[in-house]
């Protein structure tokens, strides 16, 4: 009986966590979202993450990114001070909006379950076919496309973005695609699997429709920087095998996939100006008073005239941008999430390493933990890491 309950507790807790996953990216960017009533639901869920984990607080788990994660939460909240004093907005409204950092909570609530890595890549998978087959199917049936399109932004007189003659759908899953083909690749350098080679194929494919250059160039680089990860001579030299036929491919079909990308990214040096400038921009609002420097600005109104009059949005300039809404506190803590993830090089796995790297690379553009699909990712990126190292830990006792 106690088994059965065990066994139906477990799968609620993977269908719910299937379903956030869902909620947590706009049910796929779904063209009909209604803002308010999902807001409403997510702030629930912030609130049930507080209270399991305060509930919880006091079982014995071997949570080695515990600390870290209670700073992102916690540090977070200082940002509504630095708010409320520089742009007099609402401190309670504040307070509720940064409460979406709660689901960085979820790494506790898999360590009180107990959750199983296979599950999480299980979850994954579903998540990146299902978003795969809506990438594919929108490419033929636009201007039917409900996922991934800003109706008042991109479909007036039915015009959309096109890159590499493909519509470029805004589906903000990529992260799901980005960790699933790192975990592909290292299956395949274990031993070449059928299964592990269509998924790897399906998740890079994803990947490449996501159309955003910084992803695929950070994706394809991780994956060479993974010959250098390896410490195994033999799978190290099976490693460089696999890249050097990865470059055959593209060497002889690149430009197919890739030309107009690149002729695009040419053409694009307006845009990267514009980053710079708005850099600088937001660097000087940080540099302003100590206030903003160490606690943050929060979200301020006037951000949304700086983004539609001159360009500057905070969401573009990635770290700088997290460090004006939270601060040098809050920032401060991903360099020493990178430094634990190095310090356990050995026990952590190379996929979970090559996904740390790419956000990594990325993150001057986009930050790596910004929303709450992302928290979630990377509170089972963080679940993971403890699962093989507590497993290394074991085995030297």
């Amino acid at each position: 009986m106690g088994n059965m309950l065990y066994i139906r507790f477990n799968s609620l807790f993977y269908v719910t966590t299937f379903l956030l996953l869902v909620l947590t990216t706009s049910c796929f960017s779904y063209v009909y979202w209604d803002p308010t009533l999902g807001g409403q639901i997510l702030r629930c869920f912030d609130f049930v993450f507080i209270f399991l984990c305060f509930h919880n607080k006091r079982k014995n788990v071997n949570a080695n990114f515990e600390r870290e994660v209670n700073w992102i939460f916690k540090l977070a909240f200082l940002s509504v001070i630095g708010n409320t004093f520089l742009y007099h907005q609402s401190p309670m409204q504040n307070v509720i909006n940064t409460c979406s950092h709660a689901f960085i909570l979820y790494y506790f609530l898999l360590h009180f379950y107990g959750i199983k890595e296979k599950i999480i890549i299980a979850i994954l998978t579903i998540l990146v076919l299902m978003i795969l087959f809506i990438q594919l199917v929108q490419q033929f049936t636009f201007p039917i496309a409900p996922f991934g399109i800003n109706i008042q932004a991109e479909t007036t007189n039915n015009l959309i973005e096109i890159r590499n003659g493909l519509f470029r759908f805004r589906i903000e899953t990529a992260c799901f695609a980005m960790l699933l083909v790192f975990f592909c690749w290292e299956q395949l350098l274990k031993k070449i699997r059928l299964w592990a080679i269509i998924l790897f194929v399906l998740s890079l494919t994803s990947i490449y429709l996501f159309l955003t250059r910084q992803i695929i160039i950070t994706v394809l680089f991780s994956i060479f920087l993974s010959a250098f990860l390896v410490k195994n001579r033999r799978l190290k030299i099976w490693t460089m095998c696999l890249l050097a036929v990865l470059c055959v491919i593209f060497y002889n079909w690149g430009d197919l996939f890739f030309e107009e990308l690149i002729e695009s990214s040419r053409d694009e040096t307006d845009n990267d100006n514009v980053r710079i400038h708005s850099a600088f921009f937001f660097i000087d609002k940080i540099l302003a008073n100590p206030i903003s420097f160490f606690l943050g600005n929060g979200s301020p109104k006037e951000a949304v005239n700086w983004g539609l009059k001159e360009g500057f949005w905070i969401s573009d300039v990635g770290f700088i941008g997290e460090c004006f809404i939270y601060g040098f506190f809050y920032i401060a803590v991903y360099p020493i999430i990178l430094w634990k993830v190095y310090k356990y090089r050995n026990c952590v796995p190379l996929y979970i390493k090559m996904y740390i790297i790419s956000t990594f690379l990325i993150s001057v553009m986009i930050f790596p933990y910004r929303t709450r699909v992302e928290f979630m990712i990377w509170s089972m990126v963080l679940y993971i890491c403890d699962l093989h190292i507590n497993n290394s830990k074991l085995k030297y006792q």
